[in-house]
């Protein structure tokens, strides 16, 4: 089993535009609704490529019953500590013209320390039954920079993933995560310099591994991603397709990566697994998770080389 966790779920709201003009009436053409965070992304992921996941976190009470009804509804095990306020939601407005997404995200409800106090009973209570914990998405109002560093704590030992950048990723490496995955800009973020090249990433990676992680993958974007430990680094360029979009693609590599460690202990095929399954997302619309078909047909497409 797959656990994943998300402070900070959201109503993910796509709509399209035949063209995005900023200051004028841009008609929507297109929309559609589906429950979002982070944490709930990799969970559909990982169930739709054929594993088992459920997902924990808060939920704002205003709203929590649509909310955990429209998770009910895809199968999802779920559990949620309900905080005062709402659901937050994230708009995403496609453009037909360039296929150029652009985000406008709410904060989200604030997690009193009461509520963080249940959080850990839930957390612990799934880690028995864990092999892997994912701790990915932004930190509401009320969850300090230390946050995750606390709650990798808490998963006594178990495998972590970790997929966030700045000062909870400083923290969060501090407990010796398995695996952390930020993308270029939040690596950036971190370690509070440009990298232009590939040997930059990767000694950049390096840094945060020192602290006892295991692995590095830094997604790239269009370019692929790049994976790390302390002695062997890998790069992936990006697989060439038309994009219907790319929101969630971080979350898609991070399922596909759980789907290839469960195959195999081999991290390279590990990677290749994630590099799939990110593609395989940027050809499905909104944030809906890979198509599994898709995903196994990419495997074979997938290209790595040692930097």
């Amino acid at each position: 089993m797959i656990t994943t966790v998300c402070l900070n779920p959201s109503f993910d709201k796509t709509a399209e535009v035949d063209a995005l003009t900023p200051g004028a009436l841009c008609r929507v053409q297109r929309t559609r609704m589906d429950v979002g965070g982070k944490g709930v992304n990799v969970a559909a992921g990982v169930r739709a490529l054929g594993g088992e996941a459920r997902v924990i976190g808060f939920v704002g009470e205003d709203d929590a019953l649509r909310y955990e009804t429209m998770l009910d509804q895809t199968g999802m095990e779920h559990r949620f500590v309900r905080v005062p306020g709402s659901v937050r939601t994230n708009l995403k407005v496609l453009s037909r013209k360039n296929r150029e997404v652009t985000e406008i995200n709410e904060i989200g409800a604030a997690v009193p320390p009461e509520a963080m106090e249940a959080f850990e009973d839930v957390l612990r209570e799934a880690c028995r039954d864990s092999d892997w914990i994912v701790l990915t998405g932004s930190l509401p109002p009320g969850c300090g920079p230390d946050t995750y560093r606390k709650l990798i704590q808490d998963a006594g030992g178990l495998r972590c993933i970790l997929d966030v950048g700045g000062q909870p990723l400083r923290e969060g490496v501090q407990a010796a995560p398995y695996l952390i995955k930020p993308n270029l800009y939040e690596l950036e973020q971190t370690v509070g310099q440009e990298l232009t090249n590939l040997q930059d990433i990767v000694y950049a990676a390096r840094r945060l591994l020192s602290r006892g992680v295991g692995l590095a993958v830094v997604s790239l974007g269009a370019d692929g991603a790049v994976m790390a430990d302390r002695s062997m680094a890998w790069y992936a360029p990006g697989i060439r397709v038309e994009a219907a979009s790319t929101v969630g693609a971080g979350d898609a590599m991070i399922s596909g990566l759980l789907m290839g460690f469960t195959r195999s202990d081999d991290p390279v095929e590990a990677f290749r697994s994630g590099i799939a399954s990110a593609t395989a997302s940027v050809l499905t619309d909104g944030t809906q998770p890979p198509d599994r078909e898709t995903y196994e047909r990419m495997l074979s497409q997938v290209q790595i080389r040692e930097v």
